[in-house]
């Protein structure tokens, strides 16, 4: 632990356990799955780039949307999925010339969805602007076997 190894008190430190009930996510198959597609007009075919969070600023950044139109000019199948993304960020994906590529969802109502969705991301995209302080996106992706690519900030 850092805070120890730089002269803190042990006796201040506290670890708190996980926050995420891994019960509550594991990998979504079949039907479900497909009525989803079906539900956002996704194709089969169709590579999906995701990013789930809280609509607060900080938890997200606009280097998505970059990197997102840089992979877009690689890959004429690849569509960008932003679940909770903030206004601003919102606003820049419909501005953005692949605005016809990215599907924003804005609630989710219940884990059983979330794990669904985390399920149909291909590959699960965070970059934020002040960082992680626990990741419960990126543990909540990893349950269900999704893969993820973050940006150290």
């Amino acid at each position: 632990m850092n805070y120890v190894r730089r002269g803190g008190d042990a006796k201040k430190v506290v670890i708190a356990g996980n926050a995420v009930d891994t019960t509550r996510f594991a990998r979504v198959e079949g039907c479900h799955l497909r009525n989803l597609r079906e539900i956002l007009r996704l194709k089969q075919e169709d590579i999906v780039v995701g990013r789930i969070g809280q609509p607060i600023v900080g938890k997200w950044s606009p280097l998505i949307l970059d990197t997102f139109g840089e992979l877009c000019n690689l890959n004429a199948d690849v569509k960008l999925l932003l679940v909770g993304a903030p206004e601003d960020i919102q606003k820049l994906a419909m501005d953005s010339p692949f605005s016809k590529k990215i599907i924003i969802v804005n609630q989710i109502n219940n884990d059983a969805e979330l794990a669904r969705y985390y399920s149909l991301i291909d590959i699960f995209c965070h970059i934020s602007t002040q960082g992680e302080s626990f990741g419960m996106v990126l543990t909540e992706a990893m349950l269900c076997k999704t893969p993820i690519i973050t940006f150290a900030t």
